[in-house]
Parts: C-alpha cells; structure tokens; sequence
C-alpha cells in the first residue's frame, strides 16, 4: 500500500508527463550553451550559437556578432482595417458541455472509453481521477455551476466527486461534491467555488484508495459562473494602467530554477525595478498572490524613483559605476493598503494598494522594495522573463539608497501592474509568446544583458513618449515566454489567461494578438487549425464586447529554426490569411510578419535580426516598433 504523500508525488508525475504530450508543441527546452536557441524558451544562452538553420539557409558568421546589424531597411507596413462584426459577449466560462473527449486521466492506467453518444464510461478498476479542462480559466473566489449526468452499472459501483483543479492538480476548490450512488442515471446540479485559480473540472471516485468501475459520465454543462465581487479599488476611473506583467508561477524547474529568489523571502527585501510607459500624479499597484500555497505577508513597502545615475544617459544600460539598485531618497515613499503600512495578500488571491502621491513621468524606472514576513516558498506568483534586474538583501531594506552585497535575480515577484492617475489616457495590451516576453533583449553572446529595456515594446513606448498626441498611451506587456494558445506551458494557456490580461488592467483601449507561433511549430498537418480559429474569434469577440478596439499581427517566419515544417509554414500562411480576412473581425493588422521577413525569401527572418536562431528577432525588435502606425491607437 502506497503512502499518501508517495501517491502525491506519483499523480504529479504522472500529470506533468500527460501536459507534456499534450502541450501544443510550446515545451520549454533547457538552452544547449554550443547552439542558438530555437524553442520559445525565456532564458538565453551564454554563449554564440552554432546550430545549423533546418531550411533554407542563409550565411552564418562564425562568432556571434557584437556590432549593431546593417539590415536592409523594410517599409513601414500600414494598417488594413476589417470590418467589425456583432461581438455577443463572452464570459468568463463559455456556457455549454464540456468536451469530454479532452481529457487527462491524473491516476491510473487509461482515460475511459470513449462511447459513441458522446459519453464516457470508467470500467475494469483503472481509473480513480480524470481531469477535464476548462475552456476559460476560474479565478479564485469565483464559482461555477455545473450540472452533471452520472450512470451507475450497479448498486456496488462506488459514487463519484466533483470538484477544481489546476495542472499541478491541488484541489482547488473549498468543498468536494460527491454526488452518491442510485444505480440509474443521475442528474444534479454541482456548484463549485474556487479557493485559487482553477483550469478543470475534476472526476474522481468517492474514496482516495477506490478505482471508477463501470461508472459512466454522460455529459458535464457549464450552466453558470459567477464572479466574486470586486473590490472598489478595481474601479478604473481615470486610473491608467502603465505596467503590467503576465504572472505565473516561478518554480517550474524546482528549487535551482533561475527566477527563483535566492533567498527565502521570509525576513528578507527585494526591489524590482519596473518602467511606467505614461506619467500620472498618482499611482497604485496591483499585486497577486494568484499561485501561492499560503498568504504573504508584506510588512513593509515603499516605492521611489531610480537613479537617473544608473540609467547611463537614460539609455537603460547600467553603469559600472552607479548601482542600478540605487534610489532618489527624497522621492521615496510607503506603500499601504487599507492605509496601513503592513499587510497581506490572501493565498490565490490579488489586492489593490491605496494610491501613493508620487507624480512619475513616461518611462520612468521605479524601484519597488517590498519586506516580507511569511511567504510561499514554491509556487512563487511573478514573472521569470522580467529581464531587469531585482535584488535581494536580509533585513528590512525598504528605505535604503543603493543595495551593496545584494543576491540578483531577473524576475519579478507579486507585481502585476502598476497604474497611474491619468485622464483620457488608454492602455494597449499587446499579448503574445517569447517575442513580445522580449527574448534574446539580455543575451550575453550578442554582447546584451539586462535593464537593456530593448523589447519591442519599450520601443515603442518610447515613440509613443516622444509625440505629444500619444503621451497618455500606455503599453503593457502580456507576453509569457513558452506559452501557446492552446497548451497550459508553462503556467496556463493563452486562451485562459486572455480575459485576466486584458481586462483586469485600468482603461485598457486596444489590443494587439501577436500569437500561435508555439502551437504550429513542428507540427506534421494542419489539423491544428480548426482549433487555434476558434479561440483566436473568442478574443477578438470578448475584446469587442468590452469597447476595446483589436488589431491581428500575423505570425512570423521561422523557417530557418527547428521548428519549421513544411506542414508549420502552410498552417502559419492559413492562420495569416484569415488574420488579414474579414471574417476574422479584426480591427486592423499590425504586419511585423513583412517587417522581419527576408525579401528574398519570406519564409524566413532577414537574417540580420535574428541570427542563427531562425525564430526570435533579437535585432528586429526596434524595426518591428518603427512599423507600428501610432495613428492606430489615435482612433
């Protein structure tokens, strides 16, 4: 007789190897220190790549170059408008049956048979657990409303459970349901409330040590949902949000996975260093504790102005002789929430600060130093691709001027945006993959490193700051290195954290879907298709339906990384081509697919912006923001 606590280990295990098969081609691999990554990977590697290109070469240095590429300059491409259709709003759970033909078996030897009504029935004592995902993600504290059809073969047959779960399956849910046996088809309405974010309904057996024995589930119907009221602080107002990050969990790689703190927060500060992309006189903070196995506890926060100093003339490279910890003393100022200066954020769940009176400008660096009691020690809710630096220091540290000594790491913790007070202003969300996640910005064979603040997106941030008609529009970055629409790597799908990093951000106008590259690589057909159409019209039906405006960037060449096919390259140019239609809904096209492409071979970047990789455009990123018509976020 197996342990609980060995079983637990197993039913990890054993559910991390399903995801993985089912992940939509966006497995993050660990980076080969002799070859140029090729995957949408988040860390880069430190030395020059010398991975041969899969198809249709072009020339390859044989060192990695340090110098600024002399690419052939590319036309600045406009934006083609598409009519906008009659958006019927989308909730947070699609109403309707799920899928039961996409499922995980989390125990046990198979996943059920599958009958021809649709139904799916448990036999012969193999089974204890079946997940069955969710089309949205459930936000801690929301509930949803399923009703249920059980057959049971046989009084003896056991009765089964209902309740939610994630991928690392931890019951998420603050009560099981069991629903008992009749020895006939039962049908009962199940409510379920989430105690955290939630991706699956999940089908088990009545007791831990029984198997599902000719049990049939016969049908799961999502008749409802209900979010948990917001707290009046979420209320938008003339607050803008400025930054943003995507969270996820921090450690996907155990205890030496890099965005890891490198000291346990308890009795510990860390500053994160973050740029705001529009100026306000007052600011907030959301922070999330989306992932975490307990409360954090925050004794002390305070916020202030980075040195310019550090920012070696306001370029965002360090300066050697200015540490890029240091702050602007007089601009410091505590950070509360309920306007007390110690406070918690709830396991699961995310909390706004109270408005702090510190006046920041366009693409000012703010250092956010926060000192913790109890912490979580896995399941770290940040960001690991933060690509600026965030120290580290024991003790309360919150109000010192420059970090000497200071453990480093590149990722953020507990931050999720940061908003501004600023009327009339609009936000644009650009969500997406590794390449708005900003990869290859801090590569270190390419003679990059961190606080570079060289994404696409700073650049455009930048363009944005310089024209007086577009200073209060603000840029966010919802870009997660790894991620697919589809597949839940590395933390949740793109099509279940859309709704979360789009609207629950401050006066959010447009947003850009610049997406799918992770789900078509190295696939062997196109069948893919019919699934990824779907999910991309949902977005752009629940953009629309909340008044934002949503522009398509069709997905750029690959075809000299590994994940090219010619079957990738056919699905990429049909994704593309109904991105462009009418039928797609779009509002208009942002086309970085003509700015990166070789003009002598299309399927290809030019390769001066992405080097061997074949997939990333390391140099192409200021090209692909000097091709944003910034008239798009004038309408």
């Amino acid at each position: 007789m197996r342990s609980k606590k060995a079983k637990a280990m197993l039913l990890s295990i054993l559910l991390a190897a399903s995801l993985c098969l089912t992940a939509c081609g966006a497995t993050e691999k660990t980076p080969d220190p002799t070859t140029a990554p090729t995957q949408a990977v988040t860390e880069a590697p430190t030395t020059a790549p010398t991975a041969e290109p899969t198809a249709t070469p072009t020339p390859e240095p044989t060192t990695a170059p340090t110098a600024e590429p002399t690419a052939t300059p590319t036309p600045e491409p406009t934006a083609t408008p598409t009519p906008q259709p009659t958006a019927t709003p989308a909730p947070v759970v699609s109403d309707g049956s799920l899928d039961l033909t996409s499922r995980i078996s989390v125990w046990g030897q198979d996943i059920g048979v599958q009958n021809d009504d649709g139904s799916i029935t448990f036999e012969g004592g193999l089974v204890d657990k079946c997940a069955f995902p969710l089309p949205d993600m459930i936000n801690s504290g929301d509930t949803v409303t399923l009703t249920v059809k059980v057959k049971f073969a046989s009084a003896d047959d056991t009765a089964v459970r209902f309740y939610l779960t994630d991928d690392s399956i931890n019951n998420c849910t603050e009560e099981i349901i069991a629903v008992p046996n009749t020895a006939e088809e039962v049908e009962t309405t199940v409510t379920l409330k989430a105690a955290q974010t939630a991706t699956a309904v999940m089908f088990a057996s009545a007791s831990y040590d029984v198997k599902l024995q000719n049990v049939t589930l016969c049908s799961i119907v999502i008749s409802g949902t209900e979010k948990e009221e917001p707290a009046a602080s979420q209320d938008s107002g003339d607050w803008l949000s400025a930054w943003a990050t995507t969270e996820e969990k921090c450690n996907l790689s155990g205890s030496t996975d890099s965005a890891m703190p490198k000291l346990a927060l308890e009795g510990t500060t860390i500053r994160q260093i973050i740029r705001v992309t529009a100026g306000g006189t007052q600011i907030r903070f959301r922070l999330s504790n989306q992932y975490g196995e307990c409360d954090v506890e925050v004794n002390s926060m305070h916020v202030a102005k980075q040195s310019k100093d550090a920012l070696a003339d306001g370029k965002g490279h360090g300066n050697s002789k200015v540490d890029m910890s240091t702050i602007l003393p007089e601009t410091d100022v505590a950070v509360t929430v309920n306007g007390q200066t110690s406070f918690v954020i709830p396991k699961g769940k995310v909390i706004f600060t109270d408005p702090v009176d510190l006046a920041v400008e366009g693409l000012d660096n703010l250092a956010v130093s926060m000192y913790f009691g109890k912490a979580p020690t896995t399941n770290i809710t940040g960001h690991r691709g933060a690509r600026a630096t965030t120290y580290q220091m024991k003790g309360d540290q919150t109000t010192r001027e420059t970090y000497i000594g200071a453990r480093e790491t590149t990722a953020w913790y507990f931050l999720a945006d940061c908003a501004v007070l600023c009327p009339g202003g609009k936000a644009v969300v650009f969500f997406g993959d590794s390449i708005t996640d900003g990869y290859g910005t801090d590569a270190s064979y390419l003679g990059k490193k961190p606080d570079s603040y060289t994404r696409y997106i700073d650049y455009l941030a930048k363009r944005l700051q310089a024209n007086e008609e577009t200073k209060k529009i603000a840029v966010l970055n919802e870009g997660l290195g790894s991620n697919s629409v589809l597949g839940a790597y590395p933390t949740v799908s793109g099509k279940q954290r859309f709704s979360r990093d789009v609207l629950e951000h401050d006066n959010v106008g447009y947003v850009v879907i610049y997406f799918g590259v992770n789900d078509i690589g190295k696939v062997t057909n196109t069948a893919k298709y019919d699934q990824l159409i779907p999910e991309y019209k949902k977005m752009v039906d629940l953009c629309h339906a909340n008044g934002i405006k949503v522009y398509g960037a069709p997905i750029t060449p690959f075809g000299t990384s590994d994940y090219y096919t010619e079957a990738a390259e056919n699905l990429r140019t049909m994704i593309n081509d109904w991105m462009r239609s009418a039928e797609s809904g779009f509002d208009g096209i942002i086309d970085f697919e003509s700015v990166l492409a070789d003009p002598a071979n299309p399927i290809n970047l030019l390769y001066e912006y992405t080097k061997a990789d074949g997939l990333h455009p390391y140099e192409g990123y200021s090209a692909m923001a000097d091709g944003i018509d910034l008239n798009l976020f004038l309408e």
